[in-house]
């Protein structure tokens, strides 16, 4: 549970700056990037769903099935 929300405000552009300070492989940092560009959400009203939107800050957290 994050109580905070503070993986749902993470800045993707600065998240990717402090890895690449912190002299993180580019290796890990591209398989990083991949994993947070191009998300998409939809929203759920009843049984109608909204058009897809792309999500441009926070990262995900666990999985969810449906």
């Amino acid at each position: 549970m994050d109580l905070t929300a503070a993986f749902d405000t993470v800045w993707h552009s600065g998240l990717i700056y402090k890895l690449y300070a912190m002299n993180i492989p580019t290796t890990i940092i591209r398989w990083i990037i991949q994993f947070l560009t191009k998300r998409t959400t939809k929203i759920r009203s009843q049984d109608e769903f909204s058009p897809e939107i792309e999500i441009k800050k926070g990262v995900p957290q666990g999985i969810q099935f449906t």
